[in-house]
């Protein structure tokens, strides 16, 4: 007697689920680093807080939000870093380490709203990525 478990279960196997999600999130990095920015320029860190305030308000005629944004140049650097089970936001920017030490590592990252959205952005082509990979395993 033929096995129906195996048959409908033999294709999913040879998927590779985390190289799946890889290449759904290396499709949508702008979109992904845009949530990032957005929360920047709310003021607002991966941890849902504020990042705190500027120490001289002539800096920026405020003393909140703290947005990272003088010439740009920090959130252009922005890079999305996918490995096997996670993914990181980071600059490639020099003042990277600075701003961290200044105003912590909750400066890159996703709120667990954002990552929400995010996990909406990617669905479409993690779905025709996924499918694909069970046609070529099938």
């Amino acid at each position: 007697m033929t096995d129906l478990s195996k048959i409908f279960s033999a294709p999913f196997k040879g998927v590779k689920i985390n190289e799946v999600l890889a290449e759904a999130l290396s499709r949508n990095e702008e979109k992904i680093l845009d949530l990032n920015r957005r929360q920047l320029d709310g003021g607002i860190g991966a941890d849902g807080k504020s990042i705190g305030r500027y120490a001289n308000f002539s800096y920026k005629n405020r003393f909140e939000p703290v947005d990272l944004l003088l010439t740009g140049k920090f959130r252009k650097e922005f890079t999305l870093g996918v490995k096997k089970k996670e993914a990181e936001i980071f600059s490639q920017d020099s003042k990277q380490k600075i701003l961290e030490r200044k105003y912590g590592k909750d400066i890159q990252g996703l709120t667990s709203s954002n990552m929400e959205i995010a996990g909406d952005i990617i669905e479409d082509d993690f779905s025709r990525i996924f499918f694909q990979a069970l046609v070529i395993n099938a």
